[in-house]
């Protein structure tokens, strides 16, 4: 089985996540999605993408683009099957207070 590990690092104008391959192999063909789920999301609440390859040890970084809306919200990436929830706040074009 591939190991992924998946780590939130920062909000502000998007969401950007790190991705790295924790195996002793290459990873490839990795299909990844991004989503922002809530009361008021504008704009930017889906983003998916395919990383290529990712070898061991190596990290790649992945990023929702803007996300425009207001109040509460909760965040779900996936990559390759292996999801991390995290919560937050949305101020406009801004993600703040992002929690897991």
């Amino acid at each position: 089985m591939k190991v992924l590990k998946l780590q939130l690092t920062s909000g502000g104008f998007g969401i950007t996540a790190d991705v790295k391959n924790t195996d002793v192999e290459n990873i490839t063909d990795l299909k990844w999605s991004i989503t922002v789920d809530g009361n008021i999301v504008f704009l930017g609440g889906y983003k998916e993408g395919n990383i290529p390859i990712i070898r061991p040890g190596e990290t790649y970084t992945i990023k929702s683009g803007l996300v425009l809306g207001f109040g509460s919200a909760d965040i779900t990436i996936n990559v390759a099957g292996v999801t991390k929830k995290a919560s937050c706040f949305l101020f406009g074009p801004f993600v703040l207070s992002i929690s897991d």
